[in-house]
């Protein structure tokens, strides 16, 4: 009885110890389907299926819920660590009964007789699901910073550069962060001290900080950069460390510099173009005043020619004219002389026609007509 009492105590603390270990223990054989001896009741949470499914074999063995891609790389790991008599650890793919699939890590080792035979193979099987997610995004993360064009480096709360990728060492001349570190770190590459002082400081306070900035190579030349600093936080919030991604601006800014150089120019050809155009306006005002001033001209003197030549016929004539009506005048004031008293139709018509003022008024119209035409 007190030996039965101490077995029970003995299996009780053994599944106590069971118990707490975060995974599954198995006892198993080393035949084809791994038949379970023994298996912990954390192959439930791990797999999804019962422990005495496994017993011999019941219901499945533990070789049915290993994924089929990762069989001979276990078996060959496990009889490699038999054969040498040494613990094995292998890492593979186990089915869920919900269908899914999760990555377990398996330790253990061969347990043998007094004369080196294998009596059953003793393990325990460990979910690292979480954990391969967590390595495969961080592979990820690590391919997408190692394939960037942009120099990403990485610094600890303290500002000390633990990592910097390809991209990194090509733009500023340092292969490693160690490199740079000898170098002086991350402030030996700020050419403006205030940039580094207001970087710094928005950091502290818990915040990113980005702008253009000019840094320096290790070769000591400095070009322009645009840089983004974000803080890394750990599951409770803290900050643990910085990424900063850098992009080389200096073809952006001779681009801009050639643009604006280009708008000058622009600008004062428009000027030179509007002077041009201005004074084209004013010869084109000055052109026009002379046409219009030659036109006039040349009416001027096609009305003068016009009235040159009626002019000079009358001039030409009003000496005989003046001549004519002298004599005209003699020969009438001899008529008067010789008829003193003329027929009444005669009187009539030289007082309609004011004869003595006609006589008298004649020779005055033809001195106006001289003056004028002269």
């Amino acid at each position: 009885r007190q030996a039965q009492e101490a077995l029970r105590a003995s299996m009780e603390r053994f599944q106590t110890i069971v118990g707490n270990i975060p995974g599954a223990v198995y006892r198993c054989l080393d035949d084809p389907d791994w038949s379970a001896i023994f298996m912990s009741q954390a192959i439930a949470d791990i797999a999804g299926y019962l422990p005495q499914d496994f017993i011999q074999n019941r219901t499945r063995s533990l070789r049915s819920i290993v994924d089929p891609k990762d069989i001979e790389r276990v078996m060959t790991a496990v009889r490699f660590a038999i054969q040498h008599c040494q613990p094995f650890a292998v890492e593979y793919r186990l089915h869920h009964q919900d269908g899914s699939t999760r990555w377990v890590s398996s330790t253990g080792r061969g347990a043998f007789d007094a004369k080196g035979r294998l009596l059953w193979i003793d393990g325990v099987l460990f979910d690292i699901t979480e954990r391969k997610e967590a390595d495969l995004e961080l592979q990820r993360f690590k391919q997408a910073v190692e394939s960037s064009s942009d120099a990403i480096g990485v610094a600890d709360r303290n500002h000390n550069l633990v990592y910097v990728n390809p991209a990194f060492s090509k733009l500023y001349g340092y292969s490693t962060a160690a490199d740079l570190a000898a170098a002086g770190g991350v402030p030996s590459l700020f050419a403006q001290t205030e940039d580094l002082k207001s970087a710094f400081t928005t950091l502290a306070e818990g915040q990113p900080w980005q702008g253009e900035t000019l840094h320096r190579r290790a070769d000591g030349s400095v070009f322009p950069v645009f840089l983004r600093v974000d803080l890394i936080r750990n599951g409770n919030g803290m900050t643990i460390g910085h990424v900063a991604s850098h992009i080389d601006i200096t073809q952006a800014k001779e681009a801009e510099a050639a643009l604006r150089r280009s708008n000058e120019a622009a600008q004062a050809k428009t000027e030179e173009l509007e002077q041009t155009l201005r004074e084209l306006r004013n010869t084109q005002s000055q052109l026009i005043q002379t046409e219009k001033m030659s036109g006039l001209g040349q009416l001027v003197a096609g009305v003068a020619h016009e009235i040159n030549n009626p002019v000079n016929f009358i001039y030409g004539n009003l000496d005989h004219a003046r001549t004519y009506a002298q004599d005209l005048v003699r020969l009438l004031e001899r008529y008067r002389e010789a008829y003193p008293n003329p027929p009444e139709d005669i009187v009539a018509e030289a007082q309609e026609i004011d004869l003595d003022f006609l006589l008298e008024d004649l020779p005055n119209i033809l001195n106006s007509m001289q003056v004028g035409a002269e």
